[in-house]
């Protein structure tokens, strides 16, 4: 496996048991607005890891595959402006230089993106289902709030 799929599947918490989904499951999925489409990126609103976290489902290798899990308020930059500048987002996201504690939710400035994907149809599921693309890059909530203007101007680039 080479480097760049190695730090992939570190970023998206990578289940080598993943589920898989057919178009056609996809798609009833969005009809019932059980899932968004992530692929733009922004600053995620939803659970917590604690409370079952943000559960997402990558497009690859011609199948749809739930691999993993985000929570609420780690910022995921899209495709191309991960690429284009991982090395930076790299160093951005470092959770044992920013990790300051227990974790506080905070007002969000208007002019950043955000993506909102609480559900309040069922008290067992907080959170709809996201749809990535495979090279997508989650920041920490930590990072994410300590830079939070710069990804959110990373991400608009594309």
């Amino acid at each position: 496996m080479n480097e760049f799929y190695k730090m992939f599947f570190h970023c998206f918490r990578i289940d080598y048991n993943k589920k898989t989904f057919s178009i056609k499951k996809i798609n009833r999925l969005f009809r019932k607005e059980k899932i968004i489409d992530g692929r733009g990126g922004g600053l995620f609103l939803g659970p917590s890891h604690s409370m079952q976290g943000i559960k997402f489902i990558v497009y690859s290798n011609g199948k749809f595959m739930l691999v993993g899990e985000l929570e609420g308020y780690e910022y995921v930059v899209n495709k191309k402006s991960a690429l284009r500048n991982w090395e930076r987002l790299s160093v951005l996201n470092n959770i044992s230089r920013d990790d300051y504690g227990v974790f506080n939710e905070y007002k969000v400035p208007i002019n950043i993106k955000t993506v909102d994907t609480w559900t309040y149809e069922c008290p067992l599921i907080h959170s709809k289902y996201v749809l990535f693309d495979d090279s997508m890059f989650i920041v920490n909530i930590y990072s994410t709030e300590k830079h939070l203007a710069e990804l959110d101007k990373i991400n608009s680039e594309h």
